[in-house]
């Protein structure tokens, strides 16, 4: 296959067929290799099947109706293979044996059992896997001493869709059986009997992707709900597959990438979540920078130097100052304090801040007088 598209029309008097013609090996004319840069996707892109197979038969399993008479044992009868109505299935019952007599309700759309002499009850067993008694409504276990409707309603639509099965799917598909990988498509039924069974664009197309290999062969199947290879009574039919190549960058992605778009991508272990070491407050409150004078007694004719020191709070200000009664607070006082000339040159005053001019002037006894007085002035 050298085109990116291929469209292959199938002829069911063509191909190889096994069990019956809806049971077949497809030949290619040439074999479709998927390169490592390749998918391949299929589509069944059209269908015309006739709906010529039976609702009653032995290939649907369902034409054998069992019961358990009393006193005599169990009996099986057989269903010949055809479509049946009510009326039809319902005559062919009581033709078959002569222990009951089977009628039917349109109004409950059930079966109706009454026994005839000598029979002093008939007994049914469920099986779910009894297709049979699923035409019928016998839905549980239950005896009938005289006269009794079936507990189910009559259901004789005994194939409820079409499955194309092949070996074209790549496990892409999945249902409820876990048997049912191998779809490609479904059919819905939408005809009578005797009609013509259509799929084209309007319906639901599923698309397969297969990832690596080569074909040249594969088998292909019609089968019911229950997996039962349909019999189409040897009447022909037809189907239309698409087939395209979709290019990929398997070859430049990374690792983790090519897992992911092959299915078997893993998830990655999260990183391991590290505790962020615990928070010490070790913040300890400084208090506001504050100046305390410290006073220092020089010898007598020197300058008088003064010492700051930082006390840590203001109870160390006024041990520092101890016969000070008001606190420095502006730097103007400050820098008056601090310019402070020889105790020779200070001029004596009276205690009315006046100078006095008939007073000699004397350097003062004390350090902290001095201070004292300019804080005043």
């Amino acid at each position: 296959m050298n085109s990116d598209i291929l469209y292959f029309n199938i002829r069911s008097k063509e191909c190889q067929q096994l069990s019956n013609n809806a049971d077949l090996i497809v030949s290619l004319p040439f074999s479709i290799d998927i390169a490592d840069d390749e998918w391949l996707q299929i589509e069944v892109i059209s269908a015309e099947i006739p709906l010529s197979f039976y609702n009653i038969s032995s290939a649907l399993q369902n034409n054998i109706f069992n019961y358990t008479k009393i006193p005599t044992g169990t009996v099986s009868l057989i269903i010949p293979n055809g479509n049946y109505t009510v009326d039809s299935i319902m005559s062919t019952i009581n033709g078959l044996q002569n222990d009951f007599t089977m009628s039917y309700s349109d109004v409950f759309n059930k079966f109706l059992i009454t026994l005839k002499a000598p029979i002093t009850a008939v007994m049914f067993v469920f099986s779910a896997s009894d297709y049979t008694q699923q035409l019928f409504g016998i839905t549980v276990s239950r005896q009938i001493t005289s006269s009794s409707f079936l507990d189910g309603v009559c259901n004789l639509a005994s194939v409820h869709s079409i499955l194309v099965r092949s070996s074209l799917n790549s496990g892409n598909s999945a249902s409820t059986s876990q048997s049912n990988n191998d779809i490609i498509q479904k059919i819905s039924l939408d005809v009578n009997y005797g009609g013509m069974i259509i799929l084209n664009q309007n319906s639901v197309i599923r698309k397969n992707i297969i990832k690596s290999g080569s074909i040249r062969q594969f088998y292909l199947k019609l089968t019911e709900q229950n997996q039962k290879i349909l019999d189409l009574n040897s009447c022909n039919w037809e189907m239309s597959l698409l087939f395209t190549k979709i290019k990929h960058e398997m070859n430049t992605v990374s690792p983790e990438q090519q897992e992911r778009r092959t299915n078997n991508y893993i998830q990655p272990t999260p990183p391991q979540q590290t505790q962020p070491p615990p928070i010490t407050n070790n913040y300890q409150p400084v208090s506001s920078f504050s100046s305390a004078i410290v006073p220092v007694q020089e010898p007598s004719g020197q300058p008088i130097k003064t010492q700051i020191n930082e006390p840590s709070s203001q109870t160390g200000i006024q041990q520092a100052i101890q016969p000070m009664t008001t606190q420095l607070q502006t730097q103007t006082e400050i820098s008056k304090i601090t310019q402070i000339p020889p105790l020779g040159t200070v001029e004596n005053k009276d205690n009315n801040g006046l100078d006095n001019q008939n007073k000699q002037d004397n350097p003062y006894d004390n350090l902290y007088d001095l201070l004292n007085d300019l804080i005043m002035d």
